[in-house]
């Protein structure tokens, strides 16, 4: 994992301070490339070989392609196979990746699987590219001024090359009804962002600036006859480390069936659990079942107690760390955890993020797949119900609109737009739903992948890429991997997703008799949140908040009715109030006028 930066003219001065602004994504070594039509900077973080033969951005002397790479590429077997090149001792991604470019040229995007963003220049032609990965776990950022472009794996370093800051208010009142904000549009109106799975061509000569979706092929074949074996090869794909690796492990059924499979790799691997101090007890029920199943297990595991006091120091510095706003009340809990495994050295972090949205693991996949079940029952109702609720009519029948009917939300204290937020999302994410194999699934399935390409994209792994890579670490998520979630949509019908009471059941099922029961057949879903409503919320968290809230009013938000709202009270405003403190956190770090 690492971090890349440039801009489409020389500049020396200027790329050493944007390398500068993105140093915590790779310490271990920072280095640039410099000619007429290209300023290109790269921070190394080396976890698959040693750090002098990992130095980007990487350029053979008779070569013609300049590379910077920032992620992890899972399938290298398939590649060395397929480029038949003397590579078989090589495990150093970037330099298979290298000569899979030197032999296909543009199309090598065609045979790799992997987490990726990636710039790869052509210097005969003076064309460049930038690619995103499929399922978005590595965010890239881009802004276009006069005939130049700029890019870089974070916010922060657009802005340190000079990007202006001006705010795109409409992308203001669209993450306030999410929560976070989808899309190609950031809340700077200079700062734009690739989509997941796509693609950028500009060639400063010929003046092109357009983009495409990539067209990935699952090289990594899953059969999912029997989903634990499958896990095995999934899990061996994200264990490719020369690091430590560590698992979050919440005691839940996606972090324990990936230890499961790591148990059964030759990597050697250990497992983290957060508790909550001063908690009612159901907050850390999941504490004693990761216990229980490492020693069931064997595998080493370390528990962090997170206090009020760690909560409310970091709260600031995790949001503004995230760098868009973010309505996820979590934020300085993950922030603790990613600052807990760089203190013990863990390079690389394996999550089970991505499994809820491929097995229907919340509570609106459910009601969703309710809707399939019972179309002419329900849909009426359900019409009149949101727009009581919201005063607009969203179709049932549309997976985006469907999405936003049980996601959504609207406040009082800021303009709402829902209408405009649902031709935004139309107009820029509904061709990535266009494809066969997802034409002909149902609208529940369609609208897991629309949520695979919004939240989980743009809120989950942006802010996991973003917290832990403050921290100098790599976050891998097995169940994003492209292959297995198109084998899976493909096999699996919606209604064996959920059977006897219990959803994921297909997993579950697989992995009966190999994880403890109280896990593998536990109905309750907890979720990992601080007891703020019930124990953490008082005078003191109080005054942080009414701190970061400004004292005015401006277009789109009543500042000052929010911050009576906090002051009338000692009650936990509610989640909501994460949603405008992050925006105000942001706001205050840049000087905006929100």
């Amino acid at each position: 994992m690492c971090g890349i930066i440039g801009f489409s003219f020389r500049n020396e001065e200027l790329v050493s301070k944007g390398i500068k602004s993105i140093e915590h994504r790779g310490p271990d070594a920072f280095n640039s490339y410099l000619d007429d039509n290209i300023s290109l900077g790269h921070s190394l973080l080396s976890i698959r070989g040693e750090v002098k033969n990992s130095v980007q951005p990487f350029k053979e002397p008779n070569s013609d392609w300049l590379l910077a790479f920032n992620g992890q590429i899972y399938n290298l077997e398939y590649i060395k196979n397929l480029i038949s090149s003397d590579l078989s001792n090589e495990s150093l991604d970037t330099k298979i990746l290298y000569e899979l470019i030197n032999i296909y040229g543009w199309n090598f995007v065609d045979h790799i699987e992997g987490m990726y963003c990636i710039f790869l220049m052509n210097i005969k032609t003076e064309e460049m590219r930038l690619y995103r990965d499929s399922s978005g776990q590595k965010p890239l950022y881009y802004s276009k001024v006069g005939q130049d472009i700029y890019f870089s794996s974070e916010v922060k370093g657009l802005i340190s090359l000079g990007i202006k800051k001006d705010v795109d208010f409409e992308s203001v009142s669209f993450f306030l009804h999410l929560g976070y904000l989808p899309g190609s549009n950031t809340i700077f109106k200079n700062i734009k962002r690739l989509l997941p799975g796509e693609y950028l061509i500009f060639n400063k000569n010929k003046k092109i600036f357009k983009q495409k979706e990539i067209n990935e092929s699952c090289r990594t074949n899953f059969f999912l006859e029997n989903i634990s074996d499958d896990l095995n090869s999934l899990v061996d794909l994200h264990l490719q480390s020369k690091t430590r690796v560590c698992m979050n492990l919440s005691g839940g059924m996606d972090s324990s069936s990936l230890l499961w499979a790591s148990k059964n790799s030759d990597k050697n691997i250990s497992a983290l659990t957060t508790k909550f101090s001063n908690a009612p007890n159901e907050y850390n029920e999941e504490v004693k079942l990761a216990e229980k199943l490492c020693k069931s297990l064997d595998v080493e595991h370390d528990v962090i107690e997170i206090t009020k006091k760690d909560f409310i120091s970091n709260f600031i510095e995790a949001y503004q760390t995230v760098e868009e706003p973010n309505g996820n009340v979590a934020i300085p809990l993950y922030f603790l955890t990613a600052k807990y495994h760089k203190a013990n050295n863990n390079t690389v972090v394996i999550s089970g993020d991505g499994g809820d949205e491929t097995w229907g693991g919340y509570n609106h996949h459910l009601e969703s797949k309710k809707l399939d079940l019972n179309k002419f029952y329900f849909l009426k109702k359900m019409a009149t119900q949101n727009f009581i609720k919201r005063r607009i009519f969203f179709n049932l029948a549309d997976p985006i609109e469907r999405y936003l009917y049980l996601r959504s939300s609207s406040s009082n204290m800021c303009r709402n737009d829902l209408k405009a937020l649902t031709e935004y999302l139309k107009k820029h994410l509904a061709s990535l739903l266009c494809g066969d194999e997802i034409r002909n699934l149902s609208v529940t399935q369609q609208m897991f992948s629309f949520e695979r390409l919004s939240w989980l994209a743009e809120e989950n792994f942006m802010r996991s890429d973003k917290l832990y890579m403050s921290q100098s670490i790599e976050v891998r998520s097995p169940f994003a991997f492209e292959s297995f979630r198109k084998e899976f949509n493909s096999k699996f019908e919606l209604k064996k997703l959920w059977q006897n009471g219990l959803n994921k059941y297909p997993l579950r099922n697989s992995l009966n008799g190999k994880l403890i029961d109280e896990i593998n057949w536990r109905k309750e879903k907890v979720g990992w949140k601080a007891p703020l409503q019930e124990k953490w919320y008082d005078s003191e968290f109080k005054s942080l908040l009414l701190d970061i809230i400004p004292n005015k009013n401006t277009d789109i938000i009543s500042w000052n009715k929010l911050r009576k709202s906090i002051e009338m009270t000692d009650k936990y405003p509610g989640k909501l109030i994460n949603y405008f403190a992050s925006l105000a956190i942001i706001s205050n770090h840049h000087s905006l006028d929100l």
